[in-house]
């Protein structure tokens, strides 16, 4: 024995050798198994709370878009602005707060996603005016401190933005307010529309496919929620929404099942460490090449591919090695084609006005732009032709927004589908507005373009009765046009600037027409 040990063969040693690095690499084995098997739950959690996290911002999201859409609607009621209009004048709010009562009588929209829990008028300077008194048995409590210094220290164009907050009343129910400005760009007074976010919080359930508990502040934790705390096969993983203060408001809790994800853990970190145990020096070398050929290979290939894909969106990981990375490749171009899908969807979006279908205002600057430089270093001619719908806010106060809106998608598809050149656009510039982008074309040409969309338009007859212009739909159209080879230090709102006037003179000359601004030299 002790001449093995002096004089020890290259069998012996290698023997020896691997079995001690086996020994080693079992004992390094269990250790690091069970910190990634802790880590592992630890970064499941983490990851958890950040769903949590965007999932109920986007609730909160969804219910300030929803509330402040609702809000619009009703200031925008033509009793609403009559009884606010009769308020300034005489003093009395008596009609003011019948009207702030009227949705929670007669219904309102969203009724069936959004809870409304009050309706407040105010003042420019946000001194309370009435408040609706017909969802509640006593009045709500008046706006946190730091919600009402906010709004009342805005100046210039932020005072026309609306506002959404979350707050807490006195005795720590939470409450959503968003804060709309009553009179467009001449602000008159403030609705404020009160929601209660508890009624949509719970939507969250759904969008992270796991139990949760919503419980306001000033419930603590209720007792389901300890019941579940106690028991060792779900995880709480907290997170706390703060209200306008930053001082916790609703504590959202997702109940994670751990019990499956620890059991097979813990089945994989036993099975590892016997077999590593029974494993000789010849097959420790084995899975080293093991290893290379299944794992590490096609690892590299992955990241290699992975590398490639932040230049070539089209590339795809193919899938080789064990079965998890096969597995685990066709979830990586599964995920890469939706992104890829949902990239393309998002850049049509951003680019696309939601209503008509056509180019959005973003879309006409940006185009705008590049067609004016274009139009600068060829020496082209541009022209732009800004197009207004006649009198539709009367055609909107007697049909409805409704029927507007499908007006306004018709008027829309017509100027659109009147455009021959692949380069010509068609944007909504806003509300009733439309703009026409005509490169490398002239004032003549875009003439010709504009008669025809007037042409088109009018065989419509899309009837508007109170029009006092025609007793159909009818459009002003302005013309401007630059010449990009004559010298000048213009740029593309110069250009804007000229068709607004034409659109204007369009409509001091009767409506119904086209005007053609020419050029100052």
């Amino acid at each position: 024995m002790s001449n093995i040990i002096s004089h020890p063969s290259i069998k012996i040693f290698s023997l020896l050798s691997l079995i001690i690095i086996t020994l080693m690499s079992v004992s390094i084995i269990v250790y690091a198994t069970f910190n990634i098997h802790k880590g592992a739950l630890n970064a499941q959690l983490m990851s958890m709370k950040q769903v949590i996290k965007v999932a109920a911002n986007e609730q909160i999201r969804q219910i300030k878009k929803e509330a402040l859409t609702m809000g619009q609607a009703i200031s925008q009621y033509r009793t609403f602005k009559k009884t606010f209009s009769h308020y300034q004048k005489t003093g009395s709010s008596a009609a003011l707060e019948k009207q702030l009562n009227e949705p929670f009588i007669s219904g309102y929209i969203f009724a069936g996603t959004l809870e409304l829990v009050w309706l407040r008028s105010y003042d420019l300077n946000f001194q309370l005016i009435t408040e609706s008194s017909a969802a509640l048995p006593e009045a709500l409590q008046s706006l946190p401190g730091s919600i009402h210094h906010f709004l009342t220290q805005r100046q210039g164009n932020a005072r026309m933005q609306n506002y959404g907050a979350l707050w807490q009343s006195s005795t720590g129910t939470p409450y959503y307010s968003v804060f709309i400005a009553i009179g467009g760009l001449r602000p008159r007074g403030y609705l404020e529309v009160v929601i209660n976010p508890l009624f949509n919080l719970p939507r969250i359930e759904d969008m992270i496919q796991m139990p949760i508990i919503i419980t306001p502040q000033k419930n603590g934790t209720n007792s389901k929620a300890k019941l579940i705390q106690n028991n060792e096969h779900y995880m709480p993983v907290s997170y706390w929404l703060n209200d306008a203060d930053n001082k916790p408001a609703i504590q959202i809790i997702a109940l994670v099942d751990i019990a499956q994800f620890a059991s097979q853990t813990n089945k994989t970190i036993w099975q590892s460490i016997i077999v590593l145990i029974l494993l000789t020096g010849s097959v420790l070398f084995l899975m080293l090449w093991l290893l290379n050929h299944y794992l590490l290979h096609p690892l590299n290939i992955m990241v290699s591919r992975l590398e490639v894909y932040k230049t070539d969106s089209s590339v795809s990981i193919p899938g080789k090695g064990l079965l998890e990375l096969q597995i685990l490749a066709k979830a990586f171009n599964r995920l890469l084609g939706r992104l890829e899908k949902q990239h393309k969807e998002l850049k049509q979006l951003s680019i696309l006005d939601g209503l008509t279908g056509i180019a959005n205002r973003r879309c006409f600057d940006d185009y705008l732009q590049q067609q004016w430089q274009l139009a600068k270093q060829k020496k082209q001619i541009i022209s732009l032709l800004l197009i207004d719908i006649d009198h539709f806010k009367l055609y909107n106060d007697h049909y409805g927004h409704q029927q507007g809106d499908s007006c306004l998608r018709q008027v829309a598809e017509i100027i659109d589908n009147e455009l021959q050149n692949i380069n010509d656009l068609a944007a909504r510039y806003g509300g009733e507005e439309f703009a026409v982008i005509l490169p490398d074309s002239s004032k003549n040409n875009a003439q010709k373009v504009a008669e025809r969309i007037m042409k088109s338009l009018d065989k419509q007859q899309l009837v508007h009765k109170k029009s006092p212009t025609t007793p159909c739909v009818s459009i002003s159209i302005g013309i401007a046009e630059c010449n990009r080879s004559e010298a000048n230090d213009d740029n593309e709102s110069s250009l804007i600037k000229q068709a607004d006037q034409a659109l204007y003179q369009a409509k001091e000359q009767g409506r119904n027409r086209l005007f053609i601004m020419h050029q100052e030299k």
